[in-house]
């Protein structure tokens, strides 16, 4: 029993402490942030619930997109999988899950540090300040601004003011990966090797933010390691791993996801020109650590040391260059404020360590105490042995030291406990998600629209998903678009920038080229929080209104047919990309071919979620122009024989049916090639480590 609480207790005492924090977490459905982020998350977690068969194609968001472009799945699959299992609701269990998420983190840290330490002490007092205290507070203003200047856990304000759910699993994990890859480089084994990789998977698979600080770490480490003989190895081998983890994820972050990740992450802030500069300031993150590097190697600093000094120099320098010179290292360098602290607790603690190691080493009291020794000794016997238990009683001073740092930890961490208590008492509030605009507007989509596409803004756009399937010209994670018009058409209907008085014909125009059937439209005393359309007055005047609460209303979007298939000639395609939302001339040209009455019409109906039919009496020179994302994903048969399937101006696809009379056109999204190489690799990297594990374990006992 006393072996259990010795490795048990302080791990315990961690996620006791964390749990005491967010107890109300645990059983909260519907949180009083509804302007989190986190509904779209519980968005996808329901879709995964609904649809685990079907996770090829998303139709509901920004005219359908691959699903792995959603967003990382991991923390949505297991919340799917718990809201299955026990009958809940995807909001609760993905409380509950982020809640487990969250108390996880201190703890994984805690064996982190034991593991590269050895010392419990020195990696409990890392692990219970960074449950406690957030550095980023006293370091960036706009975290104290966004904390109200009251001190409180800024990790949970994250997690449950602005829903950064996934970005918590990844920093709950990446300790965990860390540690995975000091055991595999230290045991050198395929199991521990494959458990790197997953490891590292897992961290990726969770969240974008935590994919880089994963590199970042695992440089930090390997820099850190750097400055033995064979010290190359560890470099080769971590590279190994690393693309061993990324065979087993390329099915769900494949090439193709990774280029529109990266392309979109330059359009949600002023990061257009971000990747202009970020070799120079990789090339200059690598210089500076070398050189810091060579500095520690020349006073010794031991190589733990080393590696919590490179993690917090390079975790830290984005967030803070952002906040305090104004360079912008990466997209959104800001959030990475939650993985500095992490850092900067950690260079804390071993940071203590190293100054009281040296403050009572033997190089100076024990060299003066021995010499002493030696003369004092021939002259007064029982003199030695009086100072050889001084130097004793010294050296257990030196043991109890950390025992007693804690205790004082301990005791100074009690009334910013209470206050981090006090201050998730504030947050973890349940609000009646029936009554709100979200849930309102929603239900009459739901309820009136049968699958229509519409364009829902702000926190109703948010939650439209988490209620009903609804299509969206919108959505909740504009880096996964595949639709690179999408941004420009959304500026111009929510600015009406340079339209004047036509800002309500070139929205009409945009919403019937992407089959927008009707849109939200709050004005000034709208209960959605956000409000980013500028002037809702233009389509108060221009479109029909259909139902309205207070300063919420729902306006019709009038058009010919309801379908997304049109039938339509060469000459009414969009050819050219539209230089911005003002670009109409030939949109215009396409949408009057669209709302021709004498066009035939073509019914269009989905038959699974990356599939649909298609029927229409066509002439030869006919074409389809479907109002859905185009994708190389998508292939064509037109009464059973292939037909060509390319994407138009608008970025959305076209179908050549070379056909005359009624055709019956089959549409399916199997991802195309990649995708299919990218499964093909990814189980068979799988089902290759598991006979790596089992062959080696079968060789072991012959050696």
């Amino acid at each position: 029993m006393k072996a259990f609480w010795k490795a048990a207790g302080f791990p315990l005492a961690l996620l006791a402490l964390n749990v005491f924090f967010t107890k109300e977490l645990f059983t909260l459905e519907y949180s009083q942030y509804m302007g989190s982020i986190e509904a779209a998350f519980i968005s996808i977690s329901r879709y995964m619930l609904e649809n685990w068969r079907d996770l090829t194609w998303f139709p509901l968001w920004y005219g359908g997109i691959p699903f792995q472009n959603s967003y990382p799945p991991l923390l949505h699959a297991i919340v799917a999988v718990i809201a299955g299992t026990f009958r809940i609701s995807p909001a609760l269990a993905h409380h509950a899950v982020t809640a487990c998420m969250y108390c996880a983190g201190p703890v994984s840290l805690y064996f982190l540090a034991l593991r590269l330490s050895g010392s419990r002490w020195y990696a409990f007092w890392a692990a219970w300040t960074y449950s406690i205290f957030s550095p980023s507070y006293f370091l960036m203003a706009s975290v104290r601004s966004g904390m109200g200047g009251q001190v409180g856990p800024r990790r949970l304000q994250a997690l449950v003011c602005f829903g950064e759910g996934p970005h918590i699993t990844s920093i709950a994990l990446l300790p965990v990966a860390l540690l995975a890859l000091d055991v595999a480089m230290a045991k050198r084994r395929p199991f521990w090797y494959v458990l790197a990789a997953v490891s590292m998977t897992l961290v990726v698979l969770s969240n974008w933010l935590g994919a880089v600080a994963l590199a970042i770490g695992v440089y930090a480490y390997l820099l850190a390691r750097t400055g033995k003989d064979g010290a190359w190895r560890i470099w080769v081998t971590a590279a190994a791993v690393a693309m061993l983890a990324y065979a087993l994820a390329c099915s769900w972050i494949p090439p193709s996801t990774i280029r529109d990740i990266r392309y979109n992450a330059q359009y949600v802030g002023p990061f257009h020109r971000i990747y202009g500069t970020l070799p120079l300031y990789a090339a200059a993150g690598v210089l500076a650590t070398t050189l810091i590097k060579y500095c520690m190697q020349r006073f010794r600093v031991s190589e733990v040391l080393q590696f919590f000094i490179l993690f917090a120099i390079l975790i830290s320098a984005i967030p803070l260059a952002a906040e305090w010179v104004h360079v912008l290292v990466v997209p959104q360098p800001e959030r990475y404020h939650l993985e500095m602290d992490l850092a900067i607790c950690l260079l804390g603690a071993f940071g203590v360590r190293a100054l009281v190691d040296r403050f009572l080493t033997d190089v100076r009291s024990g060299a003066r105490l021995d010499n002493r020794s030696l003369t004092v000794a021939a002259r007064k016997p029982g003199e030695s042995a009086r100072l050889s238990g001084g130097r004793a009683r010294l050296w257990g001073a030196r043991a109890r030291l950390p025992a007693a740092l804690a205790a004082l930890i301990l005791a100074l961490s009690y009334y910013p406990a209470r206050l981090d208590r006090r201050y998730a008492r504030r947050m973890l509030k349940p609000i009646d998600i029936f009554q709100t605009i979200e849930y309102k507007t929603g239900h009459w989509f739901g309820s009136h629209l049968d699958g229509q596409r519409v364009l829902a803004v702000g926190t109703i756009s948010f939650w439209l998903n988490a209620f009903m399937d609804t299509p969206q010209f919108g959505g909740g994670f504009d880096q996964g678009r595949v639709n690179r018009v999408l941004d420009r058409v959304q500026y111009q209907i929510y600015s009406a920038d340079g339209a004047g008085d036509k800002a309500a014909e070139i929205a009409m125009l945009w919403f019937r080229a992407y089959g927008v059937q009707a849109i939200a439209a709050g004005g000034a005393t709208s209960k959605e929080m956000y409000k980013p359309l500028k002037r809702p007055e233009v389509f108060a005047a221009a479109l029909p209104e259909v139902w309205r609460e207070g300063g919420d209303a729902i306006y019709r979007v009038p058009q010919r047919t309801a379908s997304l298939a049109h039938v339509v000639r060469q000459r009414d395609l969009v050819r050219d990309l539209p230089e911005n939302g003002l670009d109409v001339q030939e949109t215009r040209a396409f949408v009057q071919a669209l709302e021709d009455p004498n066009s035939p019409s073509a019914d269009f109906r989905w038959t699974s979620r990356h599939a649909a039919e298609i029927h229409a009496a066509l002439r030869p020179d006919d074409l389809l122009s479907v109002q859905a994302s185009y994708h190389p994903g998508w292939h064509a048969l037109v009464n059973g024989a292939s037909r060509r399937v390319f994407g138009d101006g608008l970025g959305q696809l076209v179908i050549e049916p070379n056909c005359d009379g009624q055709c019956r056109v089959q549409l399916v999204y199997d991802g195309g090639v990649e995708m299919l190489t990218a499964r093909i690799v990814s189980w068979t990297v799988l089902a290759g480590c598991l006979v790596w594990i089992a062959a080696s374990r079968r060789r072991r006992p012959a050696q």
